[in-house]
């Protein structure tokens, strides 16, 4: 499959979007049990829950424009280090997905529930939602663009430097029929 650099941009974009679309949904909830029925308190998403996530996104939207326009060599170091970076961004999503890592939220769990952190709160629920799990398949569809824009990369053709046009002489109207057109 050849694949041209203008495609391999919109795939690129369309990796990230989706990212930031999963981000911005809700990935974890607050829930409390009084009385047989469940109250949700609170939902967060990872972008309000996480303060790293939207640099980190930042950084891999700038290497991903450096990577497209640099030189052959330079897209394979930039290529391969954001390949890297979303792959690490992922892992360090993944286990905070799945040890429900709310800590960064204490001061919005007390003004939810109204009871201090350090008191104990006691019938309080965090329930993982699925915008993380969309995140961290997102982040795996870009990964797989960046790859393959990576092996794709090798054939781009390279840039030519642009070589510089030789003036054409104007040469004077012999009669003066050419002389009469030249200046109209």
């Amino acid at each position: 499959m050849k694949l041209s650099k203008g495609r391999a941009f919109g795939l690129w974009a369309i990796g990230l979007v989706l990212t930031v679309i999963a981000v911005n949904q809700v990935w974890f909830t607050l829930e409390m049990q009084p009385e047989d029925t469940t109250v949700v308190i609170q939902s967060f998403s990872g972008a309000n829950t996480y303060g790293y996530i939207s640099p980190t996104l930042l950084l891999i939207a700038s290497q991903s424009a450096f990577f497209f326009f640099v030189g052959p060599r330079a897209r394979f170091w930039i290529g391969s280090l954001s390949i890297l970076t979303t792959l690490g961004f992922a892992v360090a999503l993944l286990l905070e997905i799945l040890q429900q890592n709310i800590s960064s939220l204490a001061s919005a769990v007390e003004a939810a529930t109204g009871i201090a952190a350090q008191h104990g709160i006691k019938g309080v629920t965090v329930v993982t939602e699925i915008g993380g799990y969309l995140t961290l398949g997102a982040l795996a569809l870009t990964l797989v663009i960046q790859s393959v824009t990576l092996s794709a990369s090798r054939i781009w053709p390279k840039k030519v430097a642009r070589t510089e046009r030789k003036a054409v002489a104007i040469k004077e109207p012999e009669d003066t029929i050419s002389l009469w057109d030249s200046q109209r």
